[in-house]
């Protein structure tokens, strides 16, 4: 996609005309506006259950538990979560 913009950019310089700026705008503002709702709706979707196996070990786990979290980069945000939890 990224190159896709790119030789569209590179084939617009010469049309520098206020005709060409204002077809580009309009597309870029159709591309826009046809493209939010969808987006909000996928916004709306669960996409990982972090928050249910944080609340779950919030009620399970004591002080100087060890929690071995695969993979290792979901480990942060579930730490953030239960850590939050358990102060709270």
């Amino acid at each position: 996609m990224a190159l896709v913009a790119l030789l569209l950019d590179l084939s617009s310089i010469r049309s520098l005309k206020p005709f060409g700026r204002n077809v580009r705008i309009v597309g870029a503002l159709i591309i826009a506006l046809t493209s939010f709702l969808p987006t909000w709706r996928q916004a709306q979707v669960r996409q990982t259950n972090t928050d249910l196996v944080a609340a779950k070990l919030a009620q399970t786990v004591v002080k100087d538990d060890l929690i071995v979290v695969v993979p290792w980069y979901a480990g942060f945000l579930l730490s953030v979560i239960t850590t939050a939890r358990l102060d709270g």
